[in-house]
């Protein structure tokens, strides 16, 4: 049971479901350290990433930006079955990091994804087309994760195009959300994540084990989708081949 996207440090093994799989992420300096230091995972890819919000949190403590992208560089370099990301544009904090500064940091590390060959997770909040025309212009040469997907099923198609997987959140059992009714129809790759442990609950829902997320996760979008979890779990296994290099 493959998890697209959640964050450090990794799981107790006692809190995992049978054949379990993940990419790790992280945003920032402060988590870094976390995932750095967790053991080596079968199925398992650790990913280290910068989102713009980040940035205020280490300005203020005197840190330079480009100090953080040379150590940022320096870390997946030396952790060579690692990945980048989270990495992206997010316009909830367009006011703090003006969206102009947020798109060339992300076609930075984009950029730096692509020199050293390694897959990208990016992290999309109310910013679809922005992001899908800077991907149409670097055409990326490597397995690219969009993940919180909520967007139309023409962006899906258009991703897949490009080469980036979709990856679906448990915030699409959201009220309200449009994808929501569109699963079955949706015909490109998908995977799915629970963004632990900053998971959308539904209002009044009972906090849960990491197991137990990941696992409804998996049985709400198979009744979705009218398919099987063993399904479900099969096809998701094989997508997730390109970003773990199994």
């Amino acid at each position: 049971m493959f998890d697209a996207h959640r964050h450090g440090p990794g799981p107790n093994a006692e809190e995992l479901p049978p054949r379990w799989g993940a990419l790790i992420a992280s945003s920032g300096p402060r988590q870094w350290a976390q995932i750095a230091e967790s053991p080596p995972l079968p199925n398992v890819r650790y990913c280290y990433g910068l989102l713009p919000q980040e940035i205020q949190a280490f300005s203020d403590t005197g840190m330079d930006l480009e100090q953080v992208l040379q150590n940022l560089e320096k870390l997946i370099t030396t952790q060579r079955d690692s990945a980048v990301g989270e990495i992206g544009i997010d316009d909830r904090f367009n006011q703090t990091v003006p969206m102009n500064s947020q798109l060339l940091l992300v076609e930075r590390l984009i950029g730096l994804a692509q020199s050293l060959d390694r897959p990208a997770i990016l992290h999309v909040v109310r910013a679809d087309g922005l992001m899908l025309n800077l991907l149409k212009r670097m055409k990326p040469r490597i397995p690219l994760l969009w993940h919180g997907f909520l967007g139309s099923l023409e962006t899906a198609r258009e991703l897949a195009s490009l080469g980036c997987v979709v990856s679906i959140a448990p915030s699409v059992w959201r009220t309200g959300t449009k994808l929501q009714d569109r699963l079955n129809v949706l015909q490109t790759p998908v995977l799915l994540e629970t963004d632990y442990p900053y998971h959308y609950r539904s209002p009044g829902e009972a906090p849960a084990s990491y197991k137990k997320i990941l696992e409804h996760h998996y049985r709400r979008f198979a009744q979705a989708t009218g398919t099987s979890v063993e399904t479900l779990e099969r096809r998701c296994d094989g997508y997730a081949q390109v970003f773990t290099n199994q």
